[in-house]
Formats: structure tokens, sequence, C-alpha cells
């Protein structure tokens, strides 16, 4: 039996794919919200580690997927998942098989539904994240059981998450009361920590099979061992606590230009 505590992140990946799995990152960030790679940085680098696939679910928007789609053409079996981290009105939903942006601050019901309709499945992402501001739980004090039920799955593992420190065991609880698929992802804003927070699934080579096995309830969030390692550990505080004002003006810049420079067409700027 492999000892996965001896083995790289690649290791451990291709351990995972040669008992028959597709192995996911499914929650990772580019230069179109507040991440600070390329599209194509992103997909390289989830490439050279052998994942089957990557989700870039840009805050509230879809702007990098063909460019993803563009850098994976260039590799064998590699799948690029359409998503988007949309801020619903109850904190944020992972939207998984979406082409078309949906817009923020609709209720939670609102949300899924829209997701749904465009034949998407939508995913509770780090409901019980604090990491002071630079995430948005869920205020589950204030959701009906029956918003979350509609549901399609939990983020169960995000790596990206320290605070509080059970967080991931709390999501995890969540995900089995609701009998709602269990996800992973590395929640990456750099390309670095790709893969520490997987998504593992029978295999599948289409992005109807993963949406499938997630209704099918046939996915499960997994922790690599390298994150329990000091120097992924101190990498990912440093990523935090420095990494993140980088990533707040990086933020910011992009919803001046959106909003004020480069608004999409047709869109009316409300007045002063």
């Amino acid at each position: 039996m492999l000892d996965l505590e001896e083995l790289s992140l690649h290791q451990e990946i291709a351990s995972l794919r040669a008992q028959g799995k597709s192995v996911y990152d499914l929650h990772s960030h580019t230069q179109y919200s507040d991440g600070l790679r390329s599209p194509e940085t992103m997909v390289r680098t989830a490439y050279e580690l052998g994942l089957s696939g990557i989700a870039i679910t840009d805050h509230d928007s879809t702007d990098s997927y063909e460019r993803a789609c563009a850098e994976a053409a260039k590799y064998d079996d590699f799948m690029i998942i359409p998503a988007s981290e949309v801020s619903s009105g109850a904190g944020h939903v992972l939207a998984y098989g979406i082409r078309e942006e949906l817009p923020a601050g609709l209720p939670l019901t609102e949300t899924t539904e829209r997701i749904h309709a465009q034949g998407g499945v939508a995913v509770a992402a780090h409901p019980y994240s604090a990491n002071l501001g630079t995430q948005d739980p869920f205020d589950l004090d204030n959701i009906e059981e029956a918003e979350l039920a509609l549901l399609d799955g939990i983020e169960v593992y995000n790596s990206s998450v320290l605070f509080p420190g059970n967080a991931n065991e709390l999501a995890s609880a969540l995900a089995d009361k609701y009998q709602l698929a269990r996800l992973g992802g590395s929640d990456a804003h750099y390309a670095w920590s790709l893969g520490t927070g997987l998504t593992v699934m029978p295999e599948t080579h289409t992005v109807d099979g993963f949406l499938q096995n997630i209704r099918d309830r046939k996915s499960e969030g997994h922790k690599p061992a390298v994150n329990d390692r000091f120097g992924t550990k101190v990498h990912r505080y440093l990523d935090y606590f420095v990494g993140g004002i980088p990533r707040a003006f990086m933020f910011i810049a992009n919803q001046i230009r959106e909003r004020y420079l480069d608004p999409p067409q047709g869109e009316v700027l409300p007045e002063e």
C-alpha cells in the first residue's frame, strides 16, 4: 500500500488516477477576478500536476473560459469545466456547467434555480469560512432548510480555509445532513497552490459525465497529504497574510475597470 506521506502531490494525483478515478481541482481564480495568474498559467500548471481537469471559478465571471479552453486544447485528455463562483445574497455558490454569467446578490434559491436552468449544478462554497473577510461564508442562521436542499453539493474541503480550524469538518457534516454531493478544491489564487484541494470521482471524459457524477453523489472532497507538511503550511499562511494584499488591489482594479472604464456592451451605468 502506498504511503501518501512520502508522495509528492503529482505522485498522489497519479496514484488516484491509476485507481480509475478522475481528479479535479474545482475552485481556482485568475486575473479575471482576484487571482494573480492568467488562465493559461493555471491550466498549464494543473495539467503538469496530472489532474484530469480544472474549474476556473472567477467571482461572478466566466470570462476566463475561452482562454482556458484554448490552452487546454494543447494537451491530451484535459477537461475545462465551465464555472463561476457566484455571489448569492446568502453566500458564495460554485456554479459548474454554466456558460452565461449570473447576477450577484440574488437570493440563494433564485441563484440555484438559474444555475439549474443552464443545466449546471450548484455547490455551496466554504460555508463555514471566516478568513478575515477574504471569504464570504454562508449565512446559515438565516437560510431555510428547503433552500439548502435545492443545492447539489457542498465544498467539504477547501485548502485555503484557515479559520476556524474545523470549518471543513463542519462543511462535511452539513453535506452528510442534507445528503448532498461532496466536493473539494484549492481556492487557488496563485498557481503554486493548485491541487492542494481535490475532488475525486468515477472516471469521466465529458462535462456531462462530470455533472452527472455530482448529481448522483459520486464525488468526494480530498485533502492531499502534502498539506500536512511544514513547508506547505508556511506557504499557505504567507499566501493568506501577505498575498491577500495584491489580490485585494487586483480585485478593486477589476471592479473599477468593469464598472467605469470598460462596462459590458449595452450596460447602462447608474446615475451618481
